[in-house]
């Protein structure tokens, strides 16, 4: 649709419309002028659109609604944003949960981040270890029969799932303990499923293995 020059644009419309610059007469011929893109200022109320500058007046070639072109930007960046703050708030509670154990043993509040239907697999206990007072039994036996010398965590890698209510959480420790007079020192990887309940995120499930020897 071209638009006239002359009487544009409407007065009380609220747009803004670049019309072309004078055009020298050796480029007057519409067939080898440039087109030039001219966007049009977006006003309060207005859409944002793009024209293309003709010789006799001003064409749109495309007219977009200004909500439609940046909406999906904003939802994406709050998205990503959402998720960074979801896994690090994941990592710290796996530190904190960790330390309710490597740090001594404080039951109550390593409970508080267990789900009641837990389940573990473990290299030590044939079988599944299934509910959360098996579980929590189980870390109490090793942190009540040993002393804890040395615990490092690292590489966490956390990854949501179901819209940010679930996530896998895996990564490497290093722990040194004395059992009895024998002091050792266990590399391995750990990885939970976790869920969101409420404000709280909880362990569901765990499984752990000692990092295989080198070839």
């Amino acid at each position: 649709m071209s638009i006239p020059s002359a009487g544009w644009p409407p007065k009380g419309t609220g747009h803004t419309a670049y019309l072309p610059h004078p055009i020298p007469k050796e480029t007057n011929d519409p067939k080898t002028r440039p087109r030039e893109i001219v966007p049009v200022p977006r006003t309060a109320n207005a859409d944002r659109r793009w024209c293309t500058a003709a010789p006799h007046g001003v064409t749109f070639t495309q007219c977009t609604p200004f909500f439609f072109t940046l909406t999906p930007l904003f939802v994406v960046l709050e998205i990503l944003m959402d998720d960074t703050v979801k896994k690090h708030e994941i990592e710290t509670m796996i530190r904190e949960m960790n330390k309710c154990w490597t740090s001594g043993w404080h039951e109550e509040e390593f409970r508080a981040y267990i789900h009641p239907d837990a389940v573990a697999i473990v290299p030590t206990t044939p079988g599944r270890v299934e509910g959360k007072e098996a579980y929590v039994a189980g870390w109490r036996s090793f942190a009540e029969a040993t002393v804890i010398h040395e615990w490092h965590e690292t590489d966490h890698t956390v990854q949501l799932y179901a819209g940010g209510k679930c996530a896998v959480v895996t990564y490497l420790f290093s722990i040194t303990f004395a059992l009895g007079t024998a002091k050792q020192t266990m590399k391995g990887r750990d990885m939970f499923f976790l869920v969101r309940e409420g404000r709280k995120w909880l362990v569901v499930a765990d499984q752990f293995s000692p990092e295989p020897l080198p070839a």
